[in-house]
């Protein structure tokens, strides 16, 4: 058994509480785990039945998400409005989410996660399905996507704090390796065959699909979820009596203000580099739409590998060093290959780029569940979402403003930059030992 190297004050061993240490870096870790309680509770089994929970639930969020951007021309067609137009489904729905994220985690933290998070992926279900039947103009589209975002900000800060709850933190990385690997299935098979559907039955059936996952991820959270209320958890005191409380703790301590900026970079500095290298090999090289699908397809194969590989091995090696092995050669990778053009070399090291960025995922998440206890968690963790949309935000948005002038090089080259100094502010985060049972 392995001992915890660190040293909680006074007030940590009167209330056992993940506060902070006297040394103000490292939260101690939160005693909620059920799996910590030395395997009681319906063994592997039960476990599974969680992760694959989890993973549909976001997967249908991520893929809700995501299907929008490829289908806007054909919805500006229809419904006859410009692409410009049409882009404010993207706006809407982006502005809501982070709103709903940042509230939907709040109440989780009060009123516990299992009704929130099925009460989300069902109000998905219903406004997909109605969507569906009755929008058939702009204005009632535009409405639909911005309820939706109360569904997605919810379903994003709700379902990593509740696999926080969940799985002990020594086992936390595969399971988050599994559970987040739904974001590269849902981009390589999801966002694809949503296009299909939509060119072969039209973009409302893609809702109607939505639908039907979203449902049956809904009955499956009803019947098989386990629910982790307060009455689960062994506090004597819950650490934060409001939200502002909550906030303030985050806020005041350079761990977790050092975690919200690894969020902003790692965000960042990957969709900046990945979103302009396709314009890049279009605009550069003149390479066309098969070629670039082809490409980001096998990038897929590799991020769905790194997510469940770098998952299983952060348990092992440890997810503070699974990240900064991970963001080193993902920084590596993002240098080289504006020099290899269009070439096997180049779409081998975007693989290598995509399996380095989906690697660190399952040990990034796994670690930064563990930084707050579990009364602040869903705080924390909407907190960290909101702070990657800013980051995907500003590199975005700065790549739109340099890339016709300086290229494709000078993206990358931001974003690497971005990537190592995930490296750097890993150096103020300390990573709990925590005893296995």
């Amino acid at each position: 058994m392995r001992t915890t190297n660190l040293k909680p004050d006074r007030a940590h061993q009167q209330t056992s509480m993940g506060i902070p240490t006297t040394r103000g870096t490292i939260a101690a870790p939160s005693p909620v785990s059920p799996d910590r309680r030395g395997g009681d509770r319906s063994s592997q089994q039960t476990d599974w039945f969680c992760i694959v929970n989890l993973f549909l639930i976001l997967f249908v969020g991520y893929l809700d998400s995501q299907m929008i951007a490829p289908l806007l021309p054909q919805i500006a067609d229809a419904l006859g409005v410009s692409i410009s137009t049409a882009g404010m489904l993207i706006v809407s729905y982006s502005v809501v989410t982070g709103i709903f994220a940042l509230l939907g985690g709040a109440l989780s933290d009060r009123h516990g996660r299992k009704g929130y998070l099925t009460g989300a992926v069902a109000l998905l279900a219903v406004i997909s399905f109605g969507t569906y039947a009755f929008a058939g103009g702009f204005t009632l589209l535009l409405l639909s996507r911005a309820a939706m975002g109360i569904a997605s900000g919810t379903i994003s800060s709700t379902a990593i704090a509740y696999a926080g709850d969940y799985f002990a933190y020594h086992r936390r990385g595969r399971a988050f390796g599994f559970i987040i690997a739904a974001n590269s299935i849902a981009l390589v098979a999801g966002v694809p065959l949503a296009v299909y559907l939509a060119d072969r039955f039209g973009w409302r059936h893609v809702f109607l699909a939505t639908a039907g996952l979203a449902a049956l991820a809904t009955l499956l959270s009803v019947f098989t979820l386990p629910a982790l209320g307060k009455s689960d958890a062994p506090e004597a005191v819950d650490r934060f009596t409001n939200h502002a409380e909550a906030l303030s703790h985050i806020f005041s301590r350079r761990d977790t203000l050092a975690a919200l900026t690894i969020a902003f970079c790692v965000s960042g500095g990957f969709v900046g580099v990945v979103t302009y290298f396709a314009a890049y090999l279009h605009t550069r090289f003149e390479v066309g739409a098969q070629g670039i699908g082809t490409t980001f397809l096998i990038a897929g194969v590799f991020a769905v590998s790194g997510s469940i590989a770098g998952g299983f091995l952060s348990d092992r090696i440890g997810k503070k060093r699974a990240t900064l092995i991970s963001s080193a050669l993902l920084t590596l990778s993002i240098v080289i290959l504006p020099g290899l053009g269009w070439s096997r070399a180049a779409v081998a090291v975007f693989g290598v780029l995509n399996l380095a960025a989906a690697f660190r995922q399952g040990a990034l998440n796994a670690m930064m569940t563990e930084m707050v206890s579990r009364s602040g968690r869903g705080t924390f963790i909407a907190l960290r979402n909101i702070a990657s949309q800013a980051g995907i935000a500003v590199a975005t948005f700065t790549g739109a403003m340099v890339f016709d002038r300086h290229g494709f090089p000078f993206i990358a080259w931001m974003c690497a930059s971005l990537t190592f100094l995930v490296v750097v502010l890993l150096g103020l985060i300390r990573e709990p030992e925590i005893p296995e049972a």
